[in-house]
């Protein structure tokens, strides 16, 4: 299974109409996946509850390798960024907490429906990150 594979390096399950059964089992599947560094999960129709569980999920898994990670084109909103900027807070040089999320270079959740405070809370958890190199959050609903 794709948990225990150390084969697997780049998972692309974008462009798919991802059910909560098929992002549960994914979420099972990542949070002890070591493999994996590439994630591409754009235009999968994810619900911002399933793109907060995959991140989650990610987040637990402190052996995790993920790199790149590519939500774009979903429906994360407000839950998915606040998820999403407490990992990435708990990246920074004086944080006690290293999760699965600290691999991460470039991270992309453009085309969604987060508004300001989400892309505030996202721009506020960059203070101290030292790891992401690209945050692409273009096209959502940012001054709307």
């Amino acid at each position: 299974s794709l948990g225990v594979s150390r084969n697997v390096a780049t998972l692309n399950l974008g462009s798919n109409a991802l059910s909560p059964g098929v992002v549960a089992a994914l979420c099972r599947c990542l949070s002890r996946n070591v493999s994996v560094t590439g994630l591409h999960l754009a235009g999968c129709a994810l619900s911002d509850a399933s793109c907060s569980e995959i991140i989650e999920a990610l987040d637990a898994n402190r052996l995790s390798r993920v790199r790149e990670l590519y939500l774009g084109n979903n429906k994360a909103s407000k839950g998915a960024a606040h998820r999403l900027a407490g990992a990435l807070r708990s990246l920074g040089p004086n944080s006690k907490e290293f999760g699965g999320l600290r691999t991460v270079t470039v991270l992309s959740i453009a085309g969604n429906k987060i508004s300001d405070a989400g892309g505030a809370d996202l721009i506020g958890a960059l203070d101290g990150n030292e790891t992401l190199q690209m945050l692409d959050i273009g096209a959502n609903d940012l001054g709307q």
